[in-house]
């Protein structure tokens, strides 16, 4: 497996992880491992939804409220 070192965090940054490590009853470490895996997968997920819904050819909103607004 890889690692990596993160220089320069803030301190406040520094101290809200370790506050969600103890509320999760884990490691720093491992919390930031969490948080960038959560991050990643749901940057992937995101880019899968935005590809399916640019292969649909959908109606912009904005047409659809003004059809209603007009009936």
């Amino acid at each position: 497996m890889a690692s990596i070192v993160v220089r320069n965090i803030p301190d406040d940054v520094f101290e809200g992880l370790k506050k969600l490590a103890k509320c999760r009853d884990s490691s720093l470490e491992a919390e930031v491992r969490h948080l960038i895996a959560k991050s990643v997968f749901t940057a992937e997920q995101a880019r899968k939804l935005q590809n399916e819904l640019e292969d649909r050819n959908l109606t912009p909103s904005i047409e659809l409220l003004r059809e209603d607004r007009d009936r």
